[in-house]
Formats: C-alpha cells, structure tokens, sequence
C-alpha cells in the first residue's frame, strides 16, 4: 500500500479518498484544469491518460502547418480555419473569397501541384468543370 501511495503520489503517507477526511486536489497538469486529481501523481484521469499514452500533458494544436489529406490535397490552417491550399492560392490571386459554387480545378490533374503556373483555373460552377474534364478526355490529355 504505501510503495503504490509514493509511486501515486510522490508520498507514502498521502490519500486522496474523500471519505477517510483528506481533501481532494485539482489537477496540477493544466493551469486551467478544473479536474479533481482522481489519478497517479496529481493528475486528472484525462491528463493522466495523455501522459502515459503520449509522454505530454498538452495537445498539440497545429497552426500555419499544412498537410496533405487523404484525397492528396493539401490542407492548410489560415485565420484559424482549415481550408485547401488552391482555393487559398485562388482567392490570394483574385483578392477576394470565392462565391460557393466556385471550383478550382488543376489542370495537370495532381491535387498536391498549386504552383505550377497555370495549373489552376477557377470554374464558374460544377458543370463547367465537368467540360474541362470531358474536353481533356477527348483530346487525350
């Protein structure tokens, strides 16, 4: 009992059970954590599982980081949004946002290429986009 209170707790002689009169403490992972500590060393069940499963108490927000997602376009974080990187790219060269029924599509058909010039062409709509595809099939591009 007392090797697993020091392994808990840091001390052999300290409880943190409620009902045998000892107070409970808050969590000491997170300045802001309002948890009680119901787990090993102070910390929270939350900020314990973190700590054993990732070796960190704190998420990892990414922020101005881009990635490429599943479909192999790239994905980036801009004023705190998730947004394509060609769309961004297109409304960066328009200076203004695009109307939702616009499509950006990549000409060399490589979702990931958007600085290749004149790789991206901003479609009206889906239908036009859909001739780009059915002309490029054509000609055999």
């Amino acid at each position: 009992m007392h090797y697993k209170r020091q392994w808990r707790h840091k001390d052999p002689l300290k409880t943190l059970t409620p009902e045998r009169g000892f107070e409970r403490i808050q969590c000491i992972a997170v300045e802001h954590c309002d948890r009680d500590s119901e787990h090993a060393c102070g910390l929270c069940n939350l900020h314990y599982t973190m700590q054993s499963n990732y070796g960190r108490t704190y998420r990892i927000v990414r922020r101005g980081e881009s990635y490429i997602d599943s479909s192999g376009y790239v994905r980036m974080t801009v004023n705190g949004k998730m947004t394509f990187e060609h769309v961004h790219l297109a409304e960066k060269a328009l200076g203004r946002p695009l109307p939702e029924c616009v499509i950006v599509h990549h000409m060399n058909r490589d979702p990931s290429d958007n600085y290749t010039p004149y790789n991206l062409v901003v479609c009206p709509d889906q239908a036009y986009h859909l001739l780009i595809h059915r002309l490029m099939k054509e000609a055999g591009l």
